[in-house]
């Protein structure tokens, strides 16, 4: 099981509900369809994912103040703090798997790495062009 199947698992948060919350910590709070987008979500049962994550104090929906047709989602206190539990938990069970023989140098370049790829994927994610 990879590193973020057991973090994902340990805190019992799906990985699209993992992924809305780091687009909402991102971006704050964003229209339905903005978040759709973003978050690159299959629409068919995105409604339900969006019950979920309320029901679970994760998110909360409300109308846009500039247009109250639209809605927007906003991040709650508990989907934040379990965001940044995962984000530690994950960073604390890739960097249990660096050998403990590795040098200084080689954690380094590893978390490097790690770093880089979560700045591609968070890129992919806003539908940004890379550099």
């Amino acid at each position: 099981m990879a590193v973020r199947e057991v973090a994902l698992k340990k805190l019992n948060i799906s990985q699209k509900e993992a992924g809305l919350l780091r687009v909402l910590e991102r971006d704050g709070p964003i229209q339905i369809a903005d978040l759709v987008v973003r978050s690159r979500a299959a629409s068919n049962n995105f409604t339900s994912l969006l019950n979920q994550m309320e029901e679970n104090d994760l998110i909360e929906r409300k109308s846009n103040p500039e247009d109250r047709r639209k809605i927007m989602v906003y991040p709650r206190p508990a989907g934040l703090r379990l965001l940044a539990q995962y984000n530690l938990l994950y960073q604390e069970l890739a960097e249990a798997l660096i050998p403990t023989h590795a040098s200084e140098a080689e954690i380094e370049k590893f978390r490097e790495w790690i770093e880089g790829a979560c700045q591609i994927i968070a890129r992919g994610n806003s539908g940004e062009k890379p550099a």
